[in-house]
C-alpha cells in the first residue's frame, strides 16, 4: 500500500523519480532543498516528491508515536534507538540554508541513526533520485521521515506564509483578544490572499499535525508544542532566520495553533477547497480506540481521530 501511495504524486514531479530511481543527469539536477516554492513549482509542476512522500508515510505509520518532531534533549545518551519514541525526528533549527553541514545538524537525532538518514535522503532527493526507494529502510524510521519533512520546510528561503502577510497575521490575534472564533475567522480571511502553492503546503501539513495531536495522550499540550516548533517555519518576517528569537509574544505560534486545530475552517470550508491528492484515507490510531471517518464536504487526507477527543 505504501508503494502505491508513493507512486501517486501530483503534477509533473513523478517524472523526476522514474526509471527505477536512476539519478538525473548532471545538467538536469533539480535540488528540492533550499529553493522557493515558486522555483519548485516551475521545476516540478507542483510540490516536490519529498513533501508528499514524507506526509504519506507519516500518516500511515507515525500518528501514535510520541515526540515525533520534538528535538533531542541536550545530553541524552547517544546511540539510543530512533524507534524508541524519544523524539529523534525533531530538528534543531539551524537556519534556512540547505548546505550539507546545516542538514547534518538539522536532522537532529541519535548517534548516526535517523540523522544520517535525513542527510543522505536530502542528498539523494537533491540529485534527482527517489530517496525512499533507494533507501527502503528509511521508510521504517518515522523519526527520520519526520526529520526529512521538517528539514524541507525549514530549508525554504522564506516562511511558508509570505513575509508580507506576517504583521497582518499577528494582527488577527491582537485585534480580537480572547475571542478565538473571531481570530480564526480573521486568519482564514487573510489566508485567502495566499497563492495556491502556499495553501498546498499548509493544508496537508496542518491536517496531519491536527490528527497527530489527537492521537497523543495530551492533545492540547502537543498542539501547543508543535505550534511553537513550526511557527518560525510558517510565519516570520523578512530577514529573520528560523533560529532568531520571535519577539512576538507567541502570536505566530498562536496563529499556527489555530491552523492546526481549525484546519477544516482554514482550508476546507472554502469555495476553492484544496484536497491533497493520494494521501491515505484512513490510518490506525491509538490502541484501536479511534473512529475513522471521511467528511462529505471535502475528503480529508487523514481521517483518524481519537474517540472523545476535542476537535
Amino acid at each position: 500500500m505504501v508503494q502505491q501511495l508513493l507512486m501517486k504524486r501530483p503534477g509533473k514531479q513523478a517524472a523526476a523519480s522514474s526509471n527505477n530511481a536512476s539519478p538525473i543527469k548532471s545538467g538536469q539536477m533539480k535540488p528540492v532543498f533550499g529553493r522557493s516554492l515558486q522555483e519548485l513549482y516551475e521545476a516540478y509542476g507542483g510540490l516536490p516528491p519529498v513533501f508528499w512522500d514524507s506526509l504519506r508515510l507519516l500518516s500511515l505509520r507515525a500518528l501514535t508515536i510520541p515526540g515525533l518532531f520534538r528535538p533531542q534533549p541536550t545530553g541524552q545518551r547517544r546511540g539510543r534507538s530512533a524507534s524508541s519514541g524519544s523524539g529523534g525526528g525533531g530538528l534543531t533549527q539551524t537556519g534556512s540554508g540547505s548546505s550539507d553541514s546545516g542538514s547534518s545538524d538539522g536532522g537532529g537525532s541519535e548517534d548516526g541513526g535517523s540523522g544520517r538518514k535525513v542527510l543522505l535522503c536530502k542528498r539523494l532527493y537533491d540529485s534527482g533520485q527517489d530517496a525512499l526507494k533507494v533507501l527502503p529502510s528509511t521508510t521504517k524510521d518515522v523519526h527520520a521521515i519526520a526529520g526529512i519533512l521538517k528539514l524541507w520546510v525549514q530549508s525554504l528561503p522564506e516562511a511558508v506564509v509570505p513575509p508580507s502577510l506576517y504583521e497582518a497575521a499577528l494582527a488577527t490575534q491582537t485585534d480580537y483578544p480572547g475571542r478565538r472564533a473571531d481570530q480564526v475567522a480573521a486568519l482564514h480571511t487573510l489566508l485567502r490572499q495566499c497563492e495556491h502553492r502556499v495553501l498546498q503546503v499548509l493544508y496537508p501539513l496542518m491536517e496531519f499535525l491536527h490528527h497527530y495531536c489527537l492521537n497523543q495522550r495530551q492533545p492540547a499540550m502537543e498542539r501547543a508544542e508543535l505550534a511553537r516548533l513550526f511557527a518560525p517555519l510558517v510565519l516570520r518576517p523578512v530577514g529573520r532566520s528560523v533560529m532568531a528569537p520571535a519577539n512576538d509574544d507567541g502570536l505566530a505560534a498562536q496563529c499556527v495553533e489555530h491552523m492546526i486545530r481549525e484546519y477544516r475552517t482554514m482550508f476546507v470550508a472554502r469555495k476553492r477547497a484544496i484536497v491533497p491528492p493520494s494521501l491515505p484515507a484512513c490510518v490506525p490510531a491509538c490502541g484501536g480506540k479511534s473512529n475513522v471517518s471521511v467528511t462529505a464536504t471535502a475528503p480529508p487526507a487523514i481521517a483518524a481521530t481519537v474517540t472523545g477527543a476535542a476537535p
